[in-house]
């Protein structure tokens, strides 16, 4: 969801998409490498029953399963080059 509450971020999310937003994931996984661009991120973990997993929820059903959300930044600290390439 947008920080706005409207539309969703789509998947294969490029980097203008989401740097320097706030994201909010309800359903779905962002790679590590875009939540860094990110401001922060929001999940909200849905508690979901078997039959409705993989299924189109409406704003009603998100409600009802959605757990407490938890907010995150997500920071490189790092950047790994094997050795013996120092390109």
């Amino acid at each position: 969801m947008r920080p706005d509450g409207r539309g969703t971020i789509p998947p294969r999310t490029e980097v203008r998409g989401i740097l320097g937003l706030s994201v909010i994931i309800v359903s779905g996984v962002l790679p590590l490498h875009l939540a860094a661009l990110a401001s922060t991120v929001t999940e909200v973990p849905l508690n979901l029953l078997a039959e409705l997993r993989g299924v189109e929820l409406t704003l009603e059903q998100v409600r009802q399963f959605a757990g407490t959300e938890k907010m995150y930044r997500v920071q490189v600290i790092s950047t790994y080059i094997p050795r013996g390439n120092s390109n």
